[in-house]
């Protein structure tokens, strides 16, 4: 256990840590625990109250058990989580347990039971709007996917001349090998030899495309034109396998859109 039980009552609760009575009704767990998941995970303690008074578990086992259940009945999709008791003195100064309930960050976009997505800021499980949720999805997927390994894939599999074209567009002096090794989330290190990563993959040819259409649109204004970038770069996102750097694995973009 990362703290004792002594640091858990003095804690201030924040992003990655609340504690509840084990009297809480269980379905409103759900709302911390997708909180949790959809941000950077984190610690939820049951059986300490608001004000840091230990009541524990022990006298609520009905209510306990279903608390367990909670990230499987009340979050879509279920939530996997870590559980440990630990062995404490609540404050009447008998043995008693706390319910440690460790959330790991997920990697997938997590509601409870009546769709609704929760963000942990700060100390509080916030409800994100419609946007947020939308820019939660998009970040979620770019994020995990960016960071995987193409398998069986290395730098030499990039076709350099489009990488050479996307320098030149941005003003990048150096050689293109250089620009993909200083761009090192675009290297993966898989079993002791280096493979090209999902951002690799796509992220370039993104920025060649919104470039083109919105240069080729001059009688659109800088605002419009910008907005225009943004709207397309989050479309294509929706695409994760779209293929757009290795040779040889090209698509028509104005098929997918």
């Amino acid at each position: 256990m990362k703290y004792s039980v002594e640091e858990l009552t003095v804690k201030k609760e924040d992003k990655t840590y609340d504690r509840k009575s084990a009297r809480k009704e269980p379905k409103g767990l759900s709302n911390h625990i997708v909180a949790f998941a959809n941000a950077d995970g984190g610690t939820l303690v049951i059986g300490i109250e608001d004000i840091g008074e230990i009541t524990g578990i022990d006298g609520y086992t009905d209510n306990v058990n279903d608390i367990l259940r909670v990230p499987f009945d009340f979050c879509r999709p279920s939530v996997l989580i870590e559980t440990e008791t630990l062995e404490c003195t609540d404050k009447n100064g008998k043995p008693n347990h706390l319910l440690v309930i460790t959330i790991p960050q997920s990697p997938e976009l997590h509601a409870n039971q009546q769709d609704d997505v929760y963000y942990r800021m700060g100390d509080k499980s916030q409800k994100l709007i419609f946007d947020d949720r939308l820019r939660l999805v998009y970040s979620k997927g770019s994020r995990y996917y960016e960071d995987e390994p193409v398998a069986d894939s290395s730098i030499e599999d990039i076709d350099m001349d489009f990488v050479t074209s996307y320098c030149r567009n941005i003003g990048y002096a150096k050689s293109p090998e250089e620009y993909i090794r200083q761009n090192k989330s675009y290297i993966v290190a898989k079993g002791g030899r280096e493979e090209m990563s999902g951002a690799a993959r796509y992220s370039i040819k993104f920025c060649l495309f919104s470039i083109a259409v919105v240069v080729g649109l001059p009688r659109f204004s800088l605002a419009p034109r910008l907005a225009l970038t943004s709207i397309i770069l989050n479309s294509l996102r929706c695409f994760t396998s779209f293929s757009v750097v290795f040779k040889d694995s090209y698509v028509d973009t104005d098929a997918a859109l």
